[in-house]
């Protein structure tokens, strides 16, 4: 989805020829309001569609530019406004500055002057919000102005979310790898009472061993026994949010546990002889729909009672394509900003690329293409040629929820299901191809991979490789050749 655009029109030739090159020429989209009244009540407001930037004559009739300007500033201050003014009143320019207009066009307006100064207050205007959400982020006050998503279904989302940030039972959110699950549980967090409070992130998938009950309730220290004290991440959460990233993962025992955090309010460590008081938010999130995990028997049923109360699917990028374009000039200006870089988005060709992708690594695929392909690019603007570049080097596997698999995907490196194998298998794999290609002899093949031969010998023999098949392959490569010669 483009920016849009509000023009104040109060019937200024000007501003008229300026719609026309903005949105004919330019390709943003344009939204008006007749009076300066109106586009203050229409900013104020909240009324959709919400404009990225403003352009008015500051010489407009009924309320001044000047006053317009200061209203919307009042209300919402990163917001770029574009001022027409008198050409060589520089009155009127100082006055316009010190309002708070991002820019100024003298009338009569060019179009290329036009063009750049939308691009700069719209660039400056993605770099002051990237800026803002870090800042947030840092000190666990990630709102929901923080997501980027202007379509249906992530609006659905949002008005869901909004509901959770007002109540205090259990959130669940579902919903496919690189969705943004994590950042949606921040922005409840933040925009809750408990904003400002600790948000503790545990990824389930880590505790899996026997120290996993002591580090997620925590462990007291007995006396006379070598247990040492351990907080536990639940009592980190005290007065905050426990964010359970994968949640699936979490061993039953574990799972039946967090009952008597939303039941009780109140947590037992390990070795203690009473429970202790705690005040915990639980979001959990699974990448796994709910009913299923209960019926393959994976979660608890009574845990799955609590969580369907308030249940949020955070929709794939495929099915929200109006945000794409808003997500990938956002990763442009903040990369390029952390990496000190003069960026400030995407030429329209690249960003009719992104859009017409199916991601099926979600936001996640589309940041790390962005990383990529801003390291690359030596432009203001990022093209097609760097996305295509980094296109043929992308190394990251994608499953693709349709019928095929997408991205750089190896059977060497990864399983049927999508999974990395283990280093031991993709050894034994390399060196099985090394063997065949060699004909079975173990001194090209050792050759080949890099390696002494004695070395590969013992690899073969902790790996278990039939030796024989290498010998016997060896034994068939003269007969191979002789075959050959003969047809010859």
């Amino acid at each position: 989805m483009t920016d849009i655009v509000l023009i104040v029109d109060d019937g200024s030739s000007h501003l008229r020829m300026a719609e026309y090159a903005i949105g004919q020429k330019l390709g943003y989209r344009v939204t008006t309001a007749g009076s300066g009244e109106e586009a203050v009540r229409w900013v104020l407001s909240g009324q959709k569609p919400q404009p990225d930037l403003v352009l008015l004559d500051l010489g407009m009739p009924g309320t001044g530019g000047l006053q317009v300007i200061r209203d919307i500033k009042s209300s919402r201050p990163q917001l770029p406004i574009i001022a027409l003014v008198p050409y060589g009143d520089d009155d009127s320019v100082a006055q316009a500055v010190q309002a708070g207009v991002s820019d100024f066009l003298s009338k009569p307006v060019a179009v290329d002057r036009l063009k750049l100064s939308l691009r700069n207050a719209l660039a400056l205007r993605r770099m002051s919000y990237a800026i803002l959400r870090l800042e947030r982020q840092v000190t666990h006050h990630v709102c929901f102005a923080d997501i980027i998503g202007r379509s249906p279904a992530m609006q659905e989302v949002l008005a869901l979310a909004s509901v959770a940030a007002d109540c205090r039972v259990p959130v669940w959110i579902e919903g496919e790898p690189g969705t943004g699950k994590e950042l949606l549980a921040r922005a409840i967090h933040g925009s809750s009472d408990r904003a400002g409070k600790p948000f503790v992130v545990v990824d389930c998938k880590a505790f899996v061993d026997e120290t996993a009950e002591a580090l997620l309730f925590g462990q007291d220290k007995t006396p006379g026994s070598r247990s040492h004290f351990i907080l536990g991440k639940v009592r980190e959460a005290d007065k905050g949010t426990l964010f359970l990233k994968g949640i699936d993962s979490l061993k039953p025992q574990l799972q039946h546990r967090l009952l008597e955090i939303i039941d009780e309010g109140a947590v037992k460590p390990v070795g203690a002889s009473a429970k202790i008081a705690v005040d915990v938010r639980l979001i959990a999130a699974s990448s796994q729909p709910l009913k299923s995990l209960v019926a393959g028997g994976s979660f608890s049923h009574m845990l799955h009672r609590r969580f369907q109360e308030l249940a949020i699917v955070v929709p794939p990028l495929r099915e929200r394509r109006e945000d794409i374009v808003l997500l990938a000039n956002h990763f442009i200006v903040t990369y390029a900003a952390s990496e000190n870089k003069n960026m400030i988005g995407l030429s329209e060709e690249a960003l009719q690329h992104l859009a017409s992708e199916n991601w099926p690594g979600n936001i996640h695929q589309l940041s790390c293409l962005m990383w990529r392909a801003m390291m690359i690019c030596n432009h203001e603007l990022l093209d097609l040629g760097n996305l295509r570049l980094v296109e043929q080097w992308q190394p990251v596997y994608y499953k693709d929820y349709g019928d095929n698999v997408m991205g750089a995907a190896n059977p060497l490196l990864f399983d049927g299901s999508g999974r990395m194998k283990k280093l031991k298998m993709i050894e034994e794999e390399v060196i099985r191809l090394s063997l065949r290609h060699n004909g079975g002899c173990m001194t090209r093949a050792a050759r080949s991979l890099g390696i002494g031969r004695s070395t590969l010998y013992r690899r073969v023999g902790e790996l278990g490789i039939d030796p024989y098949i290498s010998r016997a392959n060896q034994a068939m490569r003269p007969m191979m050749t002789a075959s050959s010669g003969e047809r010859s």
